[in-house]
């Protein structure tokens, strides 16, 4: 089936110009790099997901108690020859175990384990996403703006 790219637009357009449907748009995560943190102009508001990855690792990696869990899920990966594996790759790497460990311990991890190095790689990513959109204008200013 070949698409009509003019039909597309169309749609585009009639959804646009409606006041009475709703329209959401999703935001891809490189989005907030567009925007600079407040107090440097050259580091983004939200990392990138090698930067997110990066500050996940250094935050999990020096505590006692998800460093060691850490390292058995870099280990999954060396071993399964996945070497740049992201937050994401971590994620689901994390929820597909637990998915099966049931009540058991699934390549050296616990059921309660994954559940908390789960939380705590969310609860990380929440810290560093979670930030306040600066009152200046900004991209994502003028995409709310009905002026466009």
């Amino acid at each position: 089936m070949i698409e009509n790219p003019s039909r597309h637009l169309s749609y585009l357009r009639q959804c646009l110009s409606s006041d009475k449907k709703p329209l959401g748009l999703f935001l891809g995560a490189g989005c907030p790099m567009a925007i600079a943190a407040p107090a440097d102009s050259k580091t983004p508001l939200i990392p990138d997901i090698a930067g997110i990855t990066k500050i996940v690792r250094n935050d999990l990696a020096t505590t006692d108690h998800y460093g060691p869990l850490l390292d058995i899920v870099e280990k999954h990966f060396q071993e399964d020859g996945r070497a740049s594996a992201t937050v994401e790759d971590m994620l689901t790497h994390v929820r597909a175990l637990r998915a099966v460990a049931g009540k058991a311990q699934v390549r050296g991890l616990s059921a309660e384990e994954l559940d908390r190095l789960d939380g705590a790689i969310c609860a990380s990513i929440h810290g560093i996403a979670d930030k306040l959109l600066s009152h200046t204008e900004t991209p994502y200013h003028r995409i709310a703006s009905p002026r466009g």
